[in-house]
């Protein structure tokens, strides 16, 4: 389409800090802690492959 202008917008979200599973927020976690253990729902995450979920 010649002569549209647009904008991508991406908003930016901390996914690795709550559960993929049930939406609980657990906060801001140090990089060393690898898996976490829902307080909500008790699903056991990777930090890395629960944020890629949400």
């Amino acid at each position: 389409m010649v002569g549209m202008v647009g904008k991508i917008v991406i908003r930016w979200e901390a996914t690795s800090q709550g559960c993929s599973h049930c939406g609980w927020w657990w906060g801001k976690l140090d990089l060393s802690v690898r898996q976490v253990v829902c307080d909500n729902c008790g699903t056991v995450h990777d930090q890395d492959t629960n944020a890629l979920k949400t």
